[in-house]
């Protein structure tokens, strides 16, 4: 499966892709169609604790990422889904690699993941994301 977009396996069997910057195409399919994440196998190029706030609360089973940060490996198995990454960073940095991705930076003081998503459709918004 290739990382370089955002596929999305459902439980019916239809392969779901999208392309679009950091977590914009992951936030669009939990605001517009949840029920197609519930169950399914998600593979991203980059899986951040708020990408993976989305996954728990949208009831994804599966997440598959080339690069996943440490809070998004914890928070994903805290909740039972399985995960899968190649490489498992302490952070996700910006796109300038000089500061923490800003979805990043808006839920970094939250753990629960009802309270991650609000902060993270916060700063969606804030950014012209939704």
């Amino acid at each position: 499966m290739e990382l370089d977009h955002l596929t999305l396996l459902t439980v019916q069997g239809e392969t779901i892709e999208r392309t679009g910057r950091g977590i914009g195409p992951l936030l669009h399919l939990y605001l517009d169609c949840p029920d197609r994440l519930k169950g399914a196998r998600l593979f991203d190029k980059v899986i951040g604790k708020a990408a993976a706030a989305i996954c728990v609360l949208s009831g994804v089973e599966e997440v598959n990422a080339h690069l996943m940060s440490v809070s998004a490996q914890t928070l994903l198995t805290r909740y039972g889904i399985k995960v899968e990454c190649e490489i498992l960073a302490d952070k996700i940095l910006n796109r300038s690699q000089t500061d923490l991705c800003p979805m990043e930076k808006a839920c970094l003081n939250e753990d629960e993941p009802e309270n991650i998503v609000l902060a993270i459709e916060r700063q969606a918004k804030a950014m012209g994301i939704i």
